[in-house]
């Protein structure tokens, strides 16, 4: 099983090298233009605190347990193979959103995610079931009434 330390760790790694994408990202969009933010502004403050949080995170559960990232054990591989499963799905779902629409398509991500990482009981799959659909509409509701954002 994967121990917390080390998939804090790794989550503050990938999210580092992300928060530096987001940034390079945000900088080609335009920081400022004639005196106002332009598009990037945005992006470029989201990836620096991203990186710069994750910087910390990094440092402080590394010190925390007395780790250097080379005395972190190998990771079991179902684990891996769960996180490559998840990957999969996340992938899938941007496919599927072009086809069915993102609100259902989020609804079967939190689904196929439930029955990946879950456990395997009857009541489990009822309370996912719910949230999962809770959460479509809520995220439906959200973006396309109150941001008006086209969700298909």
């Amino acid at each position: 099983m994967l121990q917390v330390r080390h998939l804090d760790i790794y989550v503050s790694i990938l999210l580092m090298g992300f928060g530096v994408y987001v940034t390079y990202q945000g900088l080609g969009y335009g920081y400022v233009e004639r005196g106002t933010p332009s598009a990037g502004f945005f992006p470029v403050w989201v990836g620096v605190g991203l990186a710069v949080f994750s910087a910390i995170n990094l440092f402080r559960t590394c010190r925390h347990h007395g780790l250097s990232i080379g005395d972190i054990d190998a990771i079991a591989y179902p684990e891996i193979a769960k996180v490559l499963g998840a990957s999969a799905l996340m992938a899938g779902f941007i496919g599927l959103s072009f086809v069915i629409g993102m609100t259902p398509a989020i609804f079967v991500l939190m689904l196929a995610i439930g029955v990946l990482f879950g456990p395997r009981t009857i009541g489990f799959y009822a309370v996912l079931t719910v949230l999962a659909l809770a959460m479509a509409i809520l995220l439906h509701f959200t973006f396309s009434s109150l941001l008006g954002v086209p969700l298909i």
